[in-house]
């Protein structure tokens, strides 16, 4: 049996007037990827593909690289996404891979340069590093205060798991908790591959940042459980095939960060923020489901892409078709175009990724919905 599903793909050109905007910010699993260069995909892309667009837009502004410190201090993030931000809107904060370090782990990286400097070493050359019971809770505060005074309201969201298996688990760092091995500097003396026992979260990063919530009575998401048991449910082969890049246990593709995005949305929900702007889809959705092309030049190509994805679809198997507006096409390969498709899927789950080419011959506003 067949179930046919027909989706018209369309321009938008402008966005609702008054519509409450989530600013997102955080590193390289949330961030924005060209879709030409790159198979990774931040889970911040997909995000606004579960909120009415008729009242919530999201403003991803994850930044890959960045750690609490940096992304405060660079004048290209914190101080511009302020600038974005009005009364009313909310605020995602997902920071602590980066803060980890990547030369002293666990450490503040200031402290570390000092203690180089004293020491008559080289200077670190990598910027990034806080320490979770410090720096990085000083830095979370400060988003939340700052946002605050905006009239925005603050959100902690736990940093997802990296693909860290053992056995039938994410190991202690996967989850953020660097109490296996990190750094410390105790009275002039650096001392590294320090251990902490089971249980002790002392070198937690998602600890820290349930505290600093707590402390501030701000909304915590636990993103980090939440995709520990993501992972789980799918196994290490098939979780690290099918929602990883190849080869990477951190950045996750077009399925794995849809899937987080949609987790991260359903959690939301269930905290009871924008829940009545949330829809969670049970049925075969487009991701986005609006395609923003932009001012472009006649006779200049413009590709996109989007997503149809189901879970737990009834009947198990089907059709779907796929039907573009004038002066669009459509590809499930990227090489075959036209303005009709047709996808199939099986075992009550679709992914199919679909690539949009448009191609404007005359000039002027050509939006359809």
């Amino acid at each position: 049996m067949k179930n046919v599903l027909s989706i018209v793909l369309a321009t938008l050109l402008c966005l609702p007037m008054n519509a409450i905007k989530v600013h997102t910010i955080g590193d390289s699993t949330m961030a924005e990827y060209d879709e030409s260069t790159t198979d990774k995909r931040g889970w911040g892309m997909y995000l606004g593909s579960f909120f009415d667009p008729e009242f919530v837009t999201v403003n991803n502004r994850g930044k890959s690289g960045a750690d609490t410190r940096g992304f405060y201090t660079g004048a290209a993030y914190w101080a511009s996404v302020k600038t974005q931000m009005s009364a009313g809107d909310y605020l995602l904060i997902q920071f602590a891979h980066n803060d980890e370090g990547t030369v002293t782990y666990g450490m503040d990286n200031l402290e570390y340069a000092a203690y180089c400097a004293e020491n008559g070493l080289p200077a670190p050359t990598d910027a990034r590093g806080t320490n979770p019971q410090t720096t990085y809770r000083e830095m979370l505060r400060a988003f939340i205060d700052e946002a605050r005074e905006l009239g925005v309201t603050p959100v902690l969201v736990g940093p997802i798991c990296r693909a860290y298996f053992q056995g039938n688990d994410i190991r202690r760092n996967g989850q953020h908790d660097l109490g296996d091995k990190f750094s410390k500097i105790e009275n002039g003396v650096l001392y590294e591959n320090q251990s902490l026992p089971a249980g002790d979260s002392t070198m937690s990063y998602v600890k820290a940042m349930k505290v600093v919530a707590a402390e501030k009575n701000v909304p915590f998401i636990d993103l980090t459980e939440a995709t520990r048991q993501l992972y789980l449910s799918y196994g290490e082969t098939q979780c690290l095939s099918l929602l990883f890049c190849e080869g990477d246990k951190t950045h996750t593709n077009a399925m794995g960060g849809n899937l987080i995005a949609r987790t991260a949305a359903g959690l939301l929900k269930n905290a009871g923020i924008l829940a009545e702007y949330i829809d969670i889809p049970t049925d075969i959705s487009a991701n986005p489901n609006r395609i923003d092309i932009g001012e472009v030049y006649s006779g200049v190509v413009i590709n996109k892409e989007l997503l149809l994805t189901g879970y737990g679809l009834e009947p198990a198997s089907g059709t779907v078709a796929l039907t573009a507006t004038a002066n669009l096409q459509i590809s499930l390969d990227k090489e075959n175009y036209s303005s009709t498709v047709q996808a199939s899927y099986a075992g009550g789950s679709m992914f199919q990724k679909v690539y949009v080419r448009a191609n404007y011959t005359s000039g002027g506003e050509q939006a359809s919905m």
